[in-house]
């Protein structure tokens, strides 16, 4: 038997029809912020029925205030730092501002002489050192315009990903 019951805190919580709903009360004015939210749910009977669910979301500043190079590329958004090189090529997406450092990413990017993106490594803020997760070799078609055709573990170079065009 389902009670016709909804507790949140600090906010209100409605029903509609089977379902219920709440909002999240966050002060994102200052800088962005994770919020988790966690939500039970209880179905009484013989033996009572628990789940619980927990999600993580970013809210980005309030008003979010986007900040763009001399040639209109994006350097700053309310929680990346976005890094180009001299020929506008993105090199680097980093986290930054007051939020939970724990929770800060980097990818970095490298091109060829042609242009063409040919690695990624992505990496964690851990104990105030960046550590590598993740190193991609990326492998374009000569003859097609360069398009990507794998994903290469850049250690083992194991394929990770393959494409077909």
């Amino acid at each position: 038997m389902w009670r016709n019951r909804a507790t949140s805190e600090g906010a209100p919580v409605v029903r509609q029809g089977r379902y219920w709903y709440g909002e999240a009360v966050v002060n994102s004015r200052t800088d962005g912020v994770w919020v988790v939210v966690t939500n039970l749910g209880v179905v009484r009977g013989n033996p009572d029925r628990v789940q619980w669910e927990v999600r993580s979301d970013f809210v980005a500043q309030t008003p979010e205030t986007l900040i763009y190079d001399g040639d209109g590329n994006l350097v700053r958004d309310g929680r990346w730092m976005y890094s180009w090189d001299a020929e506008n090529r993105l090199v680097r997406v980093m986290s930054y501002g007051a939020t939970d450092r724990a929770s800060w990413r980097r990818v970095d990017w490298a091109y060829d002489a042609l242009g063409r993106r040919i690695r990624q490594t992505s990496y964690v803020l851990s104990n105030g050192v960046w550590v590598a997760t993740e190193d991609l070799k990326f492998v374009s078609d000569p003859v097609w315009f360069g398009r990507h055709i794998a994903e290469l573990n850049a250690t083992n170079h194991a394929v990770v990903r393959s494409y077909v065009w």
